[in-house]
């Protein structure tokens, strides 16, 4: 009985990120508050999701930054499942670009760098 337990357990975890391949860039819309947080997929299981990246609302800001020179480093953060509504693999759609096609062609940044998480930040 205990075997299938962790047994269903397992499967569920492998379920979540299935479709997501590893690092994929992704947009996560939580609740309570409601905000959209963008970016690279480090971790996802039952307990939530690991992402580095930024808030959708500075997107902007943090393009500009790069862009000119300044300083401007991602977060890494985790977010609990039950604020987590949704989450969409990041791709373009038709002639409107991507964030991550937006990000590249402003900065001319490589995003697999930018976004990686620092040696000190743990995972859940």
């Amino acid at each position: 009985m205990a075997m299938e337990f962790w047994k269903a357990i397992l499967l569920d975890r492998m379920s979540l990120a299935k479709g997501f391949p590893p690092s994929a860039f992704v947009l996560a819309t939580l609740s309570n508050p409601r905000e959209k947080f963008w970016g690279r997929l480090l971790d996802l299981d039952l307990r939530g999701i690991v992402l580095c990246g930024v808030l959708l609302d500075s997107f902007d800001d943090f393009v500009r930054q790069l862009r000119d020179g300044e300083v401007a480093v991602p977060v890494t953060v985790f977010y609990p499942m039950h604020r987590i509504q949704s989450v969409e693999l990041e791709r373009s759609d038709g002639p409107v670009l991507s964030l991550l096609e937006r990000f590249q062609q402003d900065t001319g940044s490589n995003p697999e760098t930018v976004f990686q998480p620092q040696a000190d930040e743990v995972r859940p």
